[in-house]
């Protein structure tokens, strides 16, 4: 078994035996806005080479908007109104290749010839942490939570095409990254829960493989675990805005 599917399977039992233990169960919908770096469609110092193929820069993870959805598992503590927040969410965001096509069409001969795809970013984070609510109205909560956990990983896939054949091709395996969330909402007439959340995964360390044409990049062959990506940064971070019901 793999370490991944190890922790997929702990992370199921432990929240499994929480339900089971629940104050209360929230299930939501959500749309999720890329932030701060994860959001920009271009890296720093992007550039092109005959041994490294079309590197798109640092600090950039190219994401746009998206959705997601989750559940929350709620457990009382001895502290009145502070609850343990036990939280897990699958998160989808698209992403532009709109700017990095303009900036290496420029900057090489290939010209319309030359088209970039991306496949969606992918996050599944685990998180656990605590959540506290105060009364406002008769039917209205306030809640403030912080929490703290892992975020599974997918990173886009990038393609890049002239004349219709692949001449760059970036895949990424499944990362892991510990970071963590701020968030606040209301709960309305006991059930309905609007909210925001703020997560931050930093910069976690991406490996994958990579395949470089030889007829176009003609000194591919030249480097050093040429087909491998080792440890390459994109930053992750998300604001996602919820809609869900409490159970």
């Amino acid at each position: 078994m793999t370490r991944l599917g190890f922790l997929t399977q702990l992370l199921a039992i432990l929240l499994f035996a929480a339900t089971l233990q629940a104050q209360n169960l929230t299930a939501y919908a959500a749309f999720s806005s890329p932030s701060g770096d994860f959001a920009n469609n271009l890296g720093e110092n992007p550039l092109v080479t005959q041994k490294n193929g079309f590197d798109v820069g640092e600090k950039a993870g190219f994401a746009v908007n998206g959705y997601a959805a989750g559940i929350d598992i709620a457990m009382p503590t001895l502290v009145l109104n502070l609850s343990w927040l036990t939280s897990i969410s699958i998160m989808q965001n698209g992403a532009d290749q709109a700017q990095v096509q303009q900036t290496f069409r420029s900057l090489t001969a290939a010209g319309d010839e030359l088209v970039f795809e991306y496949s969606p970013w992918l996050q599944i984070p685990v998180m656990t942490g605590f959540q506290y609510d105060v009364s406002l109205l008769k039917n209205m909560r306030f809640y403030g939570l912080v929490q703290g956990g892992i975020d599974f990983i997918k990173p886009a896939t990038r393609k890049a095409f002239v004349s219709g054949e692949v001449v760059d091709r970036r895949e990424y395996d499944f990362a892991r990254q510990f970071g963590y969330g701020l968030g606040a909402g209301l709960i309305l007439m006991n059930h309905f829960d609007l909210g925001i959340r703020y997560y931050d995964f930093g910069e976690p360390l991406l490996d994958g493989t990579r395949f470089l044409s030889r007829d176009y990049f003609k000194d591919a062959d030249k480097i050093i675990g040429k087909d491998l990506i080792l440890g390459e940064k994109r930053p992750v971070a998300n604001m996602i805005i919820t809609m869900g019901y409490r159970f």
